[in-house]
């Protein structure tokens, strides 16, 4: 009494734990404040006794408990239960895993005569959750050998489990089990499911995420997860910057939208078609455009042949308030030019040269001649093209005397002396340009892949061609030669070369691409065209002037380049 009245309770508790048998509970009224640990120590003393009643009576009469206490009373309850069930146990498994008592709860784990699937469960999620995942998923794998069926819960606990444990294929495995029980139209499985992908980081994983964020709304959510992307090691793909720029393009951010760019500019991303496509989407989308994004999409699809797109995009900009410029006429007159628009370029060069401000310049007169010229009307540009070579002759001098070493200049006139027989006056300016040290800008066609047997190919090709009636056009075989010469010359122009070089090595079915730094000429031109029927293949060449697809014996140029 003299320790109780001192009010020290440690030694009181010392005193109680000795004489646990006898009937202390006179004590509890003497007891300063009757704090909590001298309770706790004198139930459990009537509890190691056997009185689970006087034990009852004093928790009772408890004025504050803890977690002991009922952990000691739950302790003293299952002891004295004269039938276990499967409830039961897992009851007390519960408890223990409720008050963090996870050493007991593995104890009574390990007592239990059977267990289900909340047993298994319940000790899986404990482990995990105080820093023992290890231990969890060692839990996991009995539950697996021991044919217990799981539910969402149990799986949710291993997946949790994995990222600090076991590597990326033993979670992916998780996965199966999660989608061959259909569990993954579960939300809260679905969750964890994203949790653990997001700790292995890779660009399957990381595109995922973008794709999942953009579909639902968190596009702000998708920036940040493609920010953390390029301050790792992970490189990201195609689908990647379509997810981001799909992003940008919803918070019509143009800043980030350029920063993106960028990355794919960096990455060598930039060319590749379905991040082109992406680019474009999002600059025509966002609302803050300048003249150079207009003009840009404008001369993109004049090049390409797509003439009506490039009008549709002219009509929304002058809508649109935007002043076009000079660079604006040049790419709408060349899409009249590529896609045989004569009206449409008569009042597109009447509406700036009448309207607009804009002072025209040599090359949109060039354009408009262009345009006639393609249409037929060689009478409104006064035979320029061949027939009249007056015309011709003083073109070319008004260019020479603006740039006294234009190549093309010459390459132009010499051509059409040749194709009016004027072979002296052909000679006479060859002899000028060496003089002057002017060089013919050599012919070059080039695809980005190995290569092999050209030669082969393209006499197979020649062969297919002839078979189709195809007949040279040696209109374009500009050199005094023999017949003979003219026909091989035309039949090995570089872009045929390139052609038959991408046939070689490139996949069936795939498209082809070659490249060209000058004009294609008009026998290629119709070749290239019954060559992309006869391999059934997309072939698209672009050459000084434009972009050719040719597909299934037709040109998106509409034979007009």
């Amino acid at each position: 009494s003299g320790h109780l009245r001192n009010e020290n309770p440690d030694e009181t508790r010392e005193v109680l734990d000795i004489f646990q048998c006898l009937d202390v509970r006179s004590f509890a009224k003497m007891i300063v404040g009757r704090r909590c640990n001298c309770w706790n120590t004198m139930i459990k003393g009537y509890l190691d006794c056997g009185d689970l009643m006087t034990a009852e009576e004093l928790f009772d009469e408890m004025l504050e408990r803890s977690v002991v206490s009922w952990t000691t009373m739950i302790d003293g309850f299952f002891k004295k239960m004269p039938i276990r069930d499967l409830a039961a146990w897992n009851a007390m498994l519960h408890g223990y895993c409720e008050n963090a008592r996870v050493d007991d709860a593995v104890k009574l784990f390990e007592q239990m005569p059977s267990r289900i699937v909340i047993s298994w469960t319940s000790m899986i999620g404990k482990l995990d959750q105080n820093g023992k995942s290890e231990e969890a998923l060692i839990v996991f794998e009995r539950m697996f050998k021991s044919g217990v069926v799981f539910n969402p819960s149990s799986l949710t606990c291993a997946l949790s489990a994995y990222p600090n444990a076991l590597s990326f294929p033993l979670g992916v495995q998780i996965h199966g089990h999660v989608f061959n029980s259909r569990f993954c139209l579960i939300v809260f499985v679905c969750a964890s499911l994203i949790t653990f992908y997001a700790n292995y980081k890779n660009v399957v994983i990381c595109t995922a995420l973008l794709t999942g964020y953009g579909l639902n709304g968190g596009h702000e959510d998708g920036l940040k997860v493609f920010s953390d992307i390029m301050r790792t090691s992970v490189f990201p793909n195609q689908s990647s910057f379509v997810s981001t720029l799909n992003s940008c393009r919803n918070l019509e951010s143009l800043d980030r939208g350029r920063e993106v760019h960028a990355s794919a500019v960096k990455l060598q991303l930039g060319s590749d078609i379905i991040v082109g496509n992406s680019l474009v989407v999002m600059y025509n989308k966002l609302r803050e455009k300048n003249i150079v994004t207009w003009n840009a999409t404008i001369c993109g699809f004049a090049q390409h042949g797509r003439g009506m797109w490039a009008m549709l995009l002219f009509s929304q900009m002058i809508h649109g308030l935007v002043q076009p410029d000079e660079i604006t006429l040049t790419g709408l007159l060349s899409s009249c030019c590529h896609y045989g628009m004569l009206q449409k370029g008569r009042c597109l060069f009447r509406y700036f040269s009448e309207i607009t401000s804009i002072e025209l310049k040599y090359e949109h007169y060039a354009c408009m001649v262009d345009v006639l010229g393609r249409c037929g009307k060689l009478e409104e540009v006064e035979d320029f093209m061949h027939s009249n070579l007056d015309l011709a002759e003083r073109a070319a001098n008004y260019i020479l005397d603006l740039e006294p070493r234009c190549s093309a200049t010459y390459i132009l006139l010499s051509n059409f002396y040749a194709s009016a027989n004027r072979w002296g006056d052909d000679s006479r300016l060859r002899v000028t340009m060496r003089d002057k040290g002017i060089v013919k800008q050599l012919g070059r066609s080039w695809v980005t892949i190995k290569g092999e047997n050209i030669y082969w190919k393209l006499d197979w090709l020649n062969m297919k061609l002839k078979e189709l009636g195809f007949v040279l056009d040696k209109r374009f075989s500009l050199h005094d030669v023999e017949e003979k010469k003219k026909k091989e010359s035309l039949f090995y122009h570089s872009e045929r070369l390139a052609v038959a070089f991408a046939l070689i090595i490139t996949i069936e079915c795939s498209t082809i691409t070659v490249m060209k730094n000058l004009c294609i000429c008009g026998d290629c031109h119709s070749a290239i065209k019954l060559t992309a029927k006869i391999v059934d293949r997309e072939i698209v060449a672009r050459d000084s002037s434009c972009f050719h697809h040719f597909r299934s014996g037709s040109c998106s140029c509409g034979d007009y380049w």
